[in-house]
């Protein structure tokens, strides 16, 4: 009983990691389309 415990515990700290990821991941290209709004494609920034 406590191993499966344990086990569902990594399994869902597994998960939230790799949402926490691709949270990240979208975050950071919502920032990049962003920039590409504000700046244009210019390049400078």
């Amino acid at each position: 009983m406590a191993y499966f415990f344990v086990n569902s515990v990594t399994e869902e700290r597994i998960a939230c990691e790799q949402n926490a990821t691709k949270n990240e991941a979208h975050i950071s290209d919502m920032m990049a389309k962003l920039r590409q709004t504000l700046y244009g494609n210019k390049g400078e920034h």
